[in-house]
């Protein structure tokens, strides 16, 4: 079976794009960096509808 591990395998430009796009202010930035790092945490924040639009739009 093949399985995805894009999540496993993220960048620090990805890291810095999703901060940017879900943080609304400089402490959210912070906050999110940390909360990314935890992987149950990591998988609900990329579920985040407001990201996926933002990927989507970025493409």
């Amino acid at each position: 079976m093949i399985r995805a591990n894009c999540r496993a395998r993220f960048t620090a430009a990805d890291f810095d794009f999703i901060v940017r796009t879900l943080a609304r202010s400089q402490t959210d930035q912070v906050s999110l960096v940390d909360l990314l790092s935890d992987l149950e945490t990591r998988d609900s924040i990329l579920d985040h509808p407001r990201l996926v639009d933002a990927i989507l739009n970025h493409c």
